[in-house]
């Protein structure tokens, strides 16, 4: 019934010129008030015409809309902007504690963001689900590698990271050991080009699929690095081809026992 009255509301004038065509027809048809029925047909017209005018008013403005939207893509060559499509320092926490079946990590050491999630990652490993995580090599030419890249961090603090990170992955392992869920970590010989987070993304669900990834960059500050959303439900083929990054990555390196390393 809302709609209905919506629907009337919303076109009034036209309501009204069927209402009174209506009830002309009907006083014609009984001969009651004839003479009210030549006004009352030419009231009918009148709203007609004025809900015609009305509607060629919306179209040509909507018309004029979609010559502007079609100009802007002349001009930009149906490219859409890139500084609409990158962001910067956008945080792993909300994407991470929405996973829940698996997380896949690429770090250059992993200290940071272990460290400001590991309650929603010790909360998935005990509730079965699996964490994945792929970090650079310790060789000192790729943390040299690394240091050159980096714009605020020298060799050493690349190396302190990547120990502290250690810690944090043993504490991460002591805190869920006997749990359902597993925790595998490797390192590639291998500066890394990107960093990248992925929650389920082998999920029976395509629409789980997500992920952030970030570029590494030249000489740029972390606040500065350019990174950006994908998801399988919207962009398959680009999450798809990030995600096999991974794998490939994942293939090509050599895990860490974390027991030893204790």
């Amino acid at each position: 019934m809302e709609k209905v009255w919506r629907l009337i509301i919303n076109n009034l004038d036209t309501s009204l010129a069927i209402a009174l065509s209506i009830i002309a027809a009907v006083l014609s048809t009984f001969g009651i008030l004839e003479a009210a029925l030549l006004p009352a047909i030419a009231a009918t017209l009148a709203l007609l015409a004025a809900s015609i005018i009305r509607d060629r008013t919306s179209r040509d403005a909507l018309l004029v809309q979609i010559n502007k939207l079609e100009t802007i893509l002349q001009i930009s060559g149906h490219k859409p902007s890139a500084d609409l499509f990158f962001t910067a320092n956008t945080s792993e926490i909300d994407l991470i504690a929405r996973s829940r079946e698996e997380i896949w990590l690429v770090q250059e050491t992993g200290s940071l963001v272990v460290e400001q999630n590991l309650e929603p990652l010790e909360r998935l490993i005990r509730s079965g689900g699996t964490v994945k995580i792929v970090i650079a090599g310790n060789s000192r030419h790729i943390i040299e590698a690394i240091a050159f890249r980096n714009k605020n961090l020298d060799a050493s603090m690349i190396k302190t990271r990547q120990d502290d990170a250690l810690n944090q992955f043993i504490s991460l392992m002591n805190a869920t050991k006997g749990c359902a869920g597993t925790l595998q970590i490797r390192r590639i010989p291998y500066p890394l080009d990107i960093t990248a987070v992925f929650i389920d993304p082998e999920s029976s669900d395509p629409s789980n699929r997500r992920g952030l990834i970030r570029m590494a960059g030249f000489h740029n500050y972390f606040k500065n690095k350019r990174d950006f959303h994908i998801a399988f439900s919207s962009e398959p083929e680009t999450y798809q081809f990030f995600s096999q990054q991974f794998v490939e990555m994942w293939q090509n390196s050599e895990p860490i026992d974390l027991l030893v390393a204790n």
